[in-house]
């Protein structure tokens, strides 16, 4: 009977460091540089996302005296988050931001702000 418990734990135990919860995927928390596409050409911004279970929260634009607040949600390896903005150009508004972190490790989606859109993409900085 203890050969059999043994056997039986030694291959759970294999089997979640082979295919445990994100064991080969990337991790959406961290430091990323974001670029995002819009009509005025590129603007870019290093940001920080902290996740808890399916919850993200963190720090948009830390080059800022005072970064925004990300709110938002993660399910499995897709993200909708939300920004609050002060624009210079537009005035306060939410940020939208939708889409997924990518097996090689970046993060690509659809961005909106007022009445402007586009795409974005995001590398993890090291």
């Amino acid at each position: 009977m203890k050969h059999v418990l043994f056997a039986a734990a030694t291959l759970l135990t294999i089997s979640l460091l082979t295919f445990g919860r994100g064991a080969d995927k990337p991790a959406l928390a961290g430091k990323w540089h974001i670029v995002l596409n819009t009509q005025g050409g590129d603007r870019e911004n290093d940001s920080q996302f902290e996740v808890a279970d399916d919850k993200i929260t963190g720090k948009w634009d830390l080059s800022s005296p005072q970064p925004s607040t990300i709110k938002g949600t993660l399910t499995d390896g897709h993200f909708s988050i939300e920004v609050a903005l002060e624009s210079t150009e537009i005035g306060p508004g939410t940020m939208k931001l939708t889409g997924q972190l990518a097996d090689d490790g970046t993060l690509t989606g659809d961005w909106a702000f007022s009445d402007y859109n586009g795409s974005f993409k995001g590398t993890r900085v090291k």
